[in-house]
């Protein structure tokens, strides 16, 4: 006599194994009973890479989009060069409950790449993440603007934007998350555009990478459009004399409560002017990347300010501090030298030292 398993005891069996991956593939080849459930957890994340797995194999793999496992995905990716494709909409509209979209071009040469098939397909999504080269305005925010409960926006490029008129739309998404912009040669386009949208901006995080004094400007002007929203502000300086970088006045920003500062070189000077100009009471948190090239040339007087000023914050109330540098093995006694820079404020306060990869080649690495 053959013994059977209800279905919900042979579910959560199959939960229990959801991170998994090899064997849930081998679970589908065992028992119809637990495709199902399996492919819930194996197509979670879907990633559709024109050189890899491109739209056509899934196509080819389920040819039914009404019955593919589409619907189990939560976060998808398009990569490559030419990833989306008109006649692949009954496809993309299978995942219809993706919560989570990157979409990265950046091998495309193509002006004329459209996103077309992609707006409004995603009712449910919450984040966007592009990666792109030169493409034009109406693409970019025609896209963004399809999907009214966007929260999360994330842009990496590596061009401005083309010179490209278009009308935007009566409303716009939510944009109540975080916000992260790296662009060469600059994110002043991106913010033009961005400050321009019908409902505004309500971010509570803004991630911004610097190149030039336009960068800098771009920052202040999106900080000023999250004013009674904004929290956390995280700046990556890449300046090659980051002491000439103009400043960015926090002094009229009662709500921002964590401060994260990435600096590429030694001087960080720049970052205590801007520290000089908050109010303590409201900074809960501070975090300070350094380079680990550039870590063990601290200038000592530029160390010594830098701590006068978190002791600063600290005396206020409560304080968080995180020292991010370079892997040990390349750098031996960091815990040691930190507490020698700043000897104040490691005295006061259990600080967090954190290892953390070289900032530059850590941006590169994300955008691939």
């Amino acid at each position: 006599m053959g013994c059977y398993f209800p279905q919900e005891i042979l579910d959560l069996v199959i939960d229990c194994i959801k991170d998994d991956q090899t064997t849930l593939k081998t679970c589908c080849l065992v028992s119809k009973a637990l495709v199902q459930r399996a492919q819930k957890h194996l197509f979670v994340k879907v990633k559709l890479h024109s050189f890899g797995y491109p739209i056509s194999r899934w196509r080819e793999t389920f040819p039914d989009p009404t019955n593919s496992p589409a619907h189990h995905t939560q976060t998808l990716s398009f990569v490559g060069a030419t990833p989306i494709a008109a006649t692949d909409a009954d496809i993309i509209l299978a995942f219809r409950n993706v919560a989570n979209l990157t979409v990265n071009t950046r091998t495309v040469s193509d002006q004329n790449l459209s996103f077309a098939p992609l707006r409004g397909a995603f009712p449910a999504i919450r984040s966007l993440n592009l990666t792109f080269g030169i493409l034009p305005d109406s693409e970019i925010f025609g896209l963004i603007c399809s999907f009214p409960l966007l929260e999360d926006l994330a842009f990496m490029a590596r061009c401005v934007f083309t010179d490209d008129v278009w009308s935007h739309p009566p409303t716009s998404p939510r944009l109540t998350g975080c916000l992260e912009l790296y662009q060469y040669p600059g994110l002043w386009s991106i913010a033009h555009q961005l400050l321009d949208l019908p409902n505004g901006l309500h971010f509570r995080r803004i991630a911004v990478s610097l190149f030039f004094d336009r960068d800098v400007e771009a920052t202040m002007d999106l900080v000023s459009g999250c004013q009674s929203t904004l929290e956390s502000l995280s700046i990556t300086n890449h300046f090659t004399r980051p002491s000439l970088t103009p400043l960015i006045d926090l002094s009229n920003y009662p709500k921002i409560q964590a401060l994260e500062f990435r600096c590429s070189r030694a001087d960080i000077q720049w970052v205590t002017t801007i520290l000089r100009n908050v109010r303590p009471e409201n900074i809960h948190q501070i975090s300070i990347g350094l380079s680990y090239r550039a870590f063990p040339h601290l200038p000592c007087q530029s160390c010594s300010d830098l701590d006068s000023c978190l002791v600063r914050c600290w005396t206020s109330h409560s304080l968080r501090v995180k020292f991010m540098h370079g892997p040990v093995n390349e750098l031996e006694g960091t815990r040691e030298r930190i507490a020698l820079l700043f000897p104040q404020i490691t005295r006061r306060v259990v600080v967090e030292v954190v290892e953390y990869p070289d900032i530059q080649r850590d941006i590169l690495r994300s955008s691939v």
